[in-house]
Formats: structure tokens, sequence, C-alpha cells
């Protein structure tokens, strides 16, 4: 899959978070086997690309010394490791599944690709996300437009959307089970913050 991602270097990925964590230990691993100036370079360079990333985070934008240094590392190390990762024409990244761990969320911003997280189900489709301009480590997002999203007493996730689906193939019972009151029960804990974010924390019944 790695070689066939780095000769079509796709536009778009969507990878589970799994996926997304394997990446960034075998970058990790590369860059202690390979030379000592390549190792010194990164080192020297990936602080730059955590600060650039962590003012995104917070929707400031870098001075002309952080840009100026960051335009320095992205030639000399961040194009090429993402051109070695199929990454080189990368325009949109995205995780769903479970939460991508802050740290490495803030290791793939610093080279240069903008994870984005969203969240949905098979049942219902993709109902919150990162906007280009509101992205953070620790959310989700904000659901999408038409779309809403409620937190039960119990903590479950309940969610509507006009794209959901009509019920489970010939199983009445299980259809009830999930739709009741206008609301599709997705079994999953969450919570949404003052700001509006969604804030996915697992399955109900873990």
């Amino acid at each position: 899959v790695q070689e066939n991602i780095r000769e079509i270097a796709p536009h778009y990925v969507l990878n589970a978070s799994r996926v997304w964590e394997g990446i960034s230990s075998t970058i990790q691993a590369k860059i202690d086997d390979t030379s000592f100036f390549k190792r010194f370079f990164y080192n020297l360079f990936l602080p730059v690309g955590l600060k650039k990333a962590d003012l995104y985070f917070e929707g400031k934008k870098p001075g002309f010394l952080w840009q100026t240094l960051y335009a320095i590392a992205h030639v000399v190390v961040f194009r090429p490791l993402r051109d070695k990762f199929g990454f080189s024409r990368i325009k949109v990244a995205q995780t769903g599944g479970a939460m991508l761990g802050p740290d490495i969320f803030r290791f793939f911003h610093a080279i240069g690709i903008r994870i984005k997280q969203g969240f949905g189900l098979t049942e219902i489709g993709f109902i919150a996300g990162h906007n280009d301009d509101d992205i953070s480590p620790y959310t989700w997002g904000k659901p999408i437009p038409e779309t809403k999203i409620m937190i039960s007493e119990e903590g479950e996730v309940l969610a509507s959307i006009e794209a959901s689906f009509k019920g489970y193939y010939k199983d009445p019972a299980a259809t009830a089970k999930v739709f009741r009151g206008g609301w599709l029960h997705t079994g999953d804990s969450g919570h949404i913050d003052e700001e509006g974010n969604f804030i996915f924390i697992d399955r109900l019944s873990d």
C-alpha cells in the first residue's frame, strides 16, 4: 500500500487513526536509522513545524521569523519527507474511527499534512468534522449543516439528519431500537463543548 500511495501521490487521503499512528511510527523509525545530517536537520526543524501548528490551532498567524524558518524547514525536511510517504500532493487528510492522539495530530500538521478529524456512522453518514479554519487536536469539529447532535442524560450521542438510513434490512426490531423519538441512538459516548465542538469519547458500552 505504501508503494502504491507514493506512486499515486493522492490529493485526498482517509485513514483510520491507527493507520496514521503507524505512519508516524514508521517515519520516526526511518529517521532514527538515517544519516547523521538528515537526522540533525529533522530534529532541528521539527520544533519549527510544531510551533507553526500550535499557532494555527490557536487561530494565530505566525510572524515573519516563524514563516521564514518554516519555509526553510519545508524545503530542507518536510517536503522530501512527505514525498517519501506519498503525501507530496496532499490537499485533504482525514482521520476517523477513534481519537487520534494530540501529539500525532500535531506532528502531521507540523510536517505540512493538515489532518482533520471526522465522525460518522454507517447508518447516518458523516455528521461532524473540522473546517479548514477551525481545527483542534482535541475535538471532532462541529456538526455539519442540516445535522443535529444531542447528548442524552446517559451521555449517549443522539443524531438527527435527513440523510439517515431508513432501517435495517428485514429487521424492524433493530431499527426500532436505534430510532427513537426522531433521533438515531448511536451507542457512542461524547459531549459538546462550550464552543459547540463535538467530542467523541468511546462506545457507551465501554
